[in-house]
């Protein structure tokens, strides 16, 4: 299991593939004007699990509560907006968490055992403060390669700014 860096963990509202550099700045003002109908909201760090569930583990996650209605709203209008510029519209449902760890390989558990992992991870209790505010946004770069996936913010826009 290799743990994802602390400063690599992220939320994915719109996964958009690969994009042509020069689109960059017609994908950060729509993402400003996407942000600007929602206000900065609270969420917090609850339970966790395992994906894929039916085939081998790939990744540990943990899932997020609080103030979900207004992060669903976010995504949303992100949603609205890039497919507004052309991409296209993601199928399956929205399913927020944040990905804690990755497995390569095989992790070596019966698929009992594997139920438990995921039982455990289910009754994972954080502390009351393991809560943050979402307040913005950003256009993430992700690159592939040897290694973890390095991330490189393009743009930010902060939600509430209109």
């Amino acid at each position: 299991m290799r743990w994802v860096p602390l400063a690599s963990i992220h939320l994915t509202l719109k996964f958009l593939g690969d994009v042509d550099p020069l689109r960059v700045g017609e994908l950060a003002e729509s993402l400003g004007d996407a942000c600007k109908g929602v206000a900065p909201f609270e969420l917090r760090l609850v339970g966790g699990g395992t994906f894929p569930a039916e085939k081998r583990v790939r990744a540990v996650w943990t899932g997020l509560g609080g103030e979900i209605d207004q992060l669903r709203e976010l995504q949303h209008a992100v949603e609205s907006a890039m497919v507004g510029l052309g991409f296209g519209a993601e199928s399956r449902p929205f399913g927020p968490h944040l990905t804690l760890a990755r497995i390569g390989g095989h992790l070596g558990l019966d698929r009992m055992r594997m139920r438990a992992f995921d039982d455990g991870l289910a009754s994972l209790r954080y502390p009351d403060d393991a809560s943050f505010v979402v307040d913005q946004v950003g256009l993430i770069r992700s690159q592939l390669g040897h290694g973890a996936p390095r991330y490189t913010t393009l743009a930010e826009a902060a939600l509430g700014s209109g």
